[in-house]
């Protein structure tokens, strides 16, 4: 079976105190360019969400979710593997092969 993403998405459960640092360092980056946010539509539904889209241009984006109700946090990472690789942001599916899974990999690496 072949499957063709047009994104595909990353998540990691975070302690607290490694997401507060992660979450620090993001918008220290972002001083001076706005690129860190609050989104106030997910926030009832996720407790808070800030997204960071620095690297959107890229096809990497980044949300910092904090539960309040599940005192959960977590970093999740949406990634266009055709943006990675330097295509256009055209919504596409992307096909994978052994040679662009390997390129995509060194890239996010």
């Amino acid at each position: 079976m072949i499957i063709s993403p047009h994104t595909f998405e990353l998540t990691l459960i975070c302690p607290q105190r490694k997401f507060s640092e992660l979450l620090a360092s993001a918008y220290e980056n972002a001083l001076g360019h706005h690129r860190v946010i609050q989104k106030k539509g997910k926030s009832i539904e996720y407790g808070i969400v800030h997204e960071d889209k620095a690297l959107a241009s890229y096809g990497i984006s980044f949300e910092y979710q904090h539960n309040h109700f599940l005192a959960q946090n977590r970093i999740r990472v949406v990634v266009n593997p055709s943006k990675v690789l330097g295509g256009d942001d055209i919504p596409k599916l992307w096909k994978p092969t052994d040679r662009n899974i390997k390129a995509l990999l060194r890239d996010l690496n």
